[in-house]
């Protein structure tokens, strides 16, 4: 093998080095991209379920408080009806 043969096989290899360890660190963040995207929406899902959630338990009180109120103002309605005839 010559000196020139030698230099093109050398040149080669590095660039076969060069391309795998191109494609590893891509895969590689990649998959970290991957994990990070996930983790993200699992937290936003967590937000926005805490978010739901506690809004849904504030209309619950409030119906709950205006079907008192609507009650009482039908038992009143009666005795004012019952007072009347």
């Amino acid at each position: 093998m010559n000196f020139q043969d030698n230099l093109f096989q050398k040149n080669a290899e590095l660039w076969q080095q060069f391309s795998n360890s191109y494609t590893e660190n891509l895969f590689t963040i990649f998959e970290k991209s991957l994990a990070q995207s996930q983790t993200l929406q699992r937290q936003v899902q967590e937000a926005v379920t805490t978010a739901v959630n506690s809004q849904f338990e504030l209309t619950r009180h409030s119906i709950k408080a205006l079907e008192t109120q609507v009650a009482s103002l039908a038992a009143k309605l009666d005795e004012v009806l019952a007072v009347r005839q």
